[in-house]
């Protein structure tokens, strides 16, 4: 299939590393396990080790070259690409990429360094390669080498920068991948959803993974993962606070957070980063899974529908459901044919045209997505039912300030600077926000809890803040004596 050169260039050092581990390396560590009780060290034989990690030196610095290698080849030779896919298809390796397993003997140099480490701190105080001097210079030559060998990896671009970082991490993240590279970093706000504070992150965004950190004043550790998000397994949906412009929430599993940004520009550029992102990391999961049988084209297909949809849901209604009060539209989404889906109204809009499948509910020119009915103000979605100057409070009416809001039939409250402005300052998603009219006594206020939140909307009388209440609840006023509690 290849000539013994170009496969001699591909993975030259392998056969000598192999043998090295096979024949020296884990036969005497199995050999010590076994006889645990009577040695209890593996320092003398970590000490002796040490000087063979310049094979890995040699590997390294071919990597680069043997996987642009491995890219040429698998473009000039069909039988070779087809061997590369069948490779990646097996369940035997893993379904990786043989990229991926190029890469094992690269990151084996940090892993001795990180195990050696981890094991040392284990130890019991009076353990014998606690004491012994050989496991402390077996640490300290495995360190210095791990160094050596990072500092000359940092040389090769990709690969470099993976490690940089992950030094910068205190090793706590595995970084180093083939198939992982970084895509954007800088610095973020994450807003805390019981105070309302903004804690400065720096982020790192992967092609798979994105790393919410804190910086640290460690000499061993420069940032502190906070969060550490699967991209594959992440949401993204529009911010909702009052308190805070430019924000959008990053939805996992089993964590919800809030991001904030100084502009616009830069929310609208990280937002883009992150999705696009998420949409080749689940291409990549979903390959890798084995469970679909799809071409590349077939993959690109789904996800195209799958993030249209959700995208534009999105974008004026966070991910969550919508029911028959906020919606009678229905379409058949071609990435689910099974059933017609309940979709906004401007989501019906813009699917409309592109399934040919929609419910018999006719498009009104107020439904169009361009009409002035629908659009009310430049970046607001809906009609505008309600808008004027408010009093709004984030600290259980302790304090409050004075704000423009409008209220859209979108179930987005939005808040600006003045009435003349375009842009919204805020914008804040009704859905998941419980709405309670209360007396206090004194004045009669609009109460918001949901999203870890809760705000006060108080207006120069009664009767205008109960238009507002019904605006917003979409229900008559019943007002609620004030219990204290907020």
């Amino acid at each position: 299939m290849l000539g013994d050169d170009v496969a001699k260039s591909l993975f030259r050092d392998i056969e000598v590393l192999h043998q090295f581990h096979g024949e020296y390396l884990l036969p005497q560590l199995q050999d010590r396990l076994k006889n645990w009780e009577k040695f209890k060290v593996i320092g003398d034989i970590m000490k002796k080790f040490t000087p063979f990690l310049k094979l890995y030196t040699e590997y390294v610095k071919n990597f680069e070259k043997a996987a642009s290698l491995v890219d040429t080849w698998e473009e000039k030779s069909s039988k070779f690409a087809s061997f590369l896919k069948e490779i990646q298809m097996s369940p035997t390796y893993g379904r990786l990429k043989i990229q991926a397993h190029m890469l094992e003997p690269v990151q084996r140099v940090p892993r001795y360094e990180l195990l050696l480490r981890d094991y040392l701190k284990r130890l019991d105080d009076d353990s014998p390669d606690k004491v012994d001097a050989q496991s402390t210079e077996a640490m300290e030559l495995v360190s210095a080498a791990a160094s050596h060998f990072e500092s000359m990896m940092l040389r090769e671009s990709r690969i470099g920068e993976l490690v940089r970082i992950q030094r910068q991490l205190g090793g706590i993240v595995s970084l180093v991948s083939a198939t992982r590279r970084l895509c954007k970093q800088g610095k973020i706000s994450s807003i805390n959803a019981r105070s309302g504070k903004r804690n400065e992150r720096i982020a790192f965004l992967f092609s798979d993974i994105l790393l919410l950190c804190s910086e640290q004043t460690l000499p061993s550790m420069k940032y502190k993962v906070k969060h550490n998000m699967d991209l594959a397994d992440t949401q993204v949906a529009d911010g909702s606070n009052l308190d805070h412009p430019d924000t959008f929430y990053i939805k996992t599993t089993d964590k919800v957070v809030e991001l904030g940004f100084s502009s616009p520009q830069e929310k609208t550029e990280w937002e883009k980063a992150i999705l696009t992102q998420m949409r080749e990391s689940t291409k990549n999961k979903l390959i890798r899974s084995g469970k679909i049988r799809l071409t590349n084209e077939e993959v690109e297909e789904k996800l195209d529908l799958i993030y249209l949809l959700v995208y534009f849901i999105d974008r004026c209604l966070g991910f969550l459901v919508i029911c028959g009060k906020c919606s009678q539209h229905t379409v058949v989404l071609p990435y689910d044919p099974a059933k017609p889906m309940r979709v906004c109204d401007e989501c019906f809009v813009l699917l409309n045209d592109d399934t040919g499948r929609t419910s018999p509910l006719p498009v009104s020119p107020n439904t169009r997505v361009d009409s002035p009915s629908l659009m009310g103000r430049k970046n607001t979605r809906g009609t505008c039912l309600i808008s004027g100057f408010l009093l709004y409070s984030s600290d259980a009416g302790r304090n409050f300030k004075k704000r423009w809001f409008a209220m859209h039939d979108s179930a987005v409250l939005y808040s600006f600077k003045a009435p003349q402005d375009i842009i919204p300052w805020t914008s804040m998603h009704l859905e998941g926000y419980n709405l309670q009219l209360v007396d206090t006594g004194k004045t009669v206020v609009i109460r918001l809890i949901g999203m870890g939140k809760s705000y006060q909307l108080k207006a120069e009388s009664k009767d205008n803040i109960n238009r507002w209440y019904v605006m917003m609840a979409g229900e008559e006023v019943t007002s609620e004596e004030d219990s204290g509690t907020s």
